[in-house]
């Protein structure tokens, strides 16, 4: 079998890199569009405890259309004090950068507005480590996404799922490092069908 291997230390998976290479700045001001006691941001969970999750939702400008008119994304971020961080953001405000700017999270909405934008996908014969691991749902709505860590491509340029390894974040889960087969397995793909893209900055 030939792979192609691309390493790279966990301290390049770039939660800063859509923030640094687009310049993007959340406003630390930006009046919030949620109820002023906030709205529940998992509210599917059985955790008793993520339950208690509450959040502000801000409209983030990131640019302009091709016609000039402003674009916005929808993000959260967590009101609930004394849960711990890692409750307070998810997957796409790890991969996106908008936790480590101001703490906020891009809603799934969001994320998909920033793919489009700024992002371009690519074969994984052309991907680095660095670049955006996306699942998409059967509506295409990316339900999850990563960093890659280190990228393994079988013979025939496809993703080797058992080698590659991605920084993310798995709902209210620490931040972890790990194999795209064991993230089908936590997302079990196999009950819920989802794409996986991989896409780089523009």
């Amino acid at each position: 079998m030939q792979e192609g291997l691309v390493m790279a230390s966990r301290g390049v998976a770039a939660a800063a890199v859509f923030v640094l290479a687009v310049g993007l700045a959340f406003p630390r001001d930006e009046p919030p569009t949620g109820e002023s006691k906030g709205i529940e941001v998992f509210t599917d969970s059985t955790d008793e405890t993520v339950k208690k999750i509450r959040a502000k939702l801000f409209d983030v400008p990131i640019g302009k259309d091709a016609i000039g008119n402003e674009i916005k994304i929808r993000c959260w971020k967590s009101t609930t004090p004394n849960l711990g961080e890692r409750y307070s953001y998810s997957c796409h405000g790890l991969t996106f950068g908008g936790y480590a700017a101001n703490k906020m999270s891009p809603t799934n909405d969001g994320a998909s507005l920033i793919l489009e934008k700024f992002y371009k996908p690519i074969d994984p014969a052309d991907a680095h480590a660095g670049d955006v691991l996306v699942w998409r749902n059967s509506e295409a709505i990316p339900i999850h996404s990563g960093i890659i860590e280190k990228l393994t491509t079988k013979s025939d340029h496809v993703l080797d799922a058992d080698k590659t390894t991605v920084n993310s974040k798995n709902g209210v889960l620490p931040e972890k490092v790990e194999t795209v087969a064991d993230l089908e397995k936590f997302f079990n793909t196999r009950k819920n069908p989802t794409t996986v893209m991989i896409y780089t900055l523009k």
